[in-house]
């Protein structure tokens, strides 16, 4: 499990990556592919009602998912800007 990880993208390229706890294990995962991964979707968790575990992580409230950079990503509590615009803050819906 990774945590506390920062992914930046740049029109659908994986352009960088931070982490205080994880920060060898994002090298290692990412590492290869700097500027090359390229996302290919991302979803947004919309559902108070489900909890994590079960299968159905990426539709938890408050999660992201990314596809597309060799392996599925969900990152429960989320923050997510888009075009410096923040749309989660900690899992919560802002927009």
């Amino acid at each position: 499990m990774v945590e506390d990880a920062v992914l930046e993208f740049e029109k659908g390229r994986l352009k960088g990556w931070s982490s205080e706890k994880s920060k060898d294990t994002l090298d290692a995962l990412l590492g290869r592919g700097k500027g090359k991964l390229q996302l290919q979707d991302f979803s947004v968790g919309l559902n108070p009602r489900l909890k994590y575990g079960f299968g159905l992580d990426r539709f938890v409230k408050g999660a992201v998912c990314l596809y597309g950079l060799g392996f599925t990503v969900v990152c429960r509590k989320a923050t997510l800007s888009v075009g410096g615009r923040k749309i989660l803050d900690e899992g919560r819906l802002l927009v």
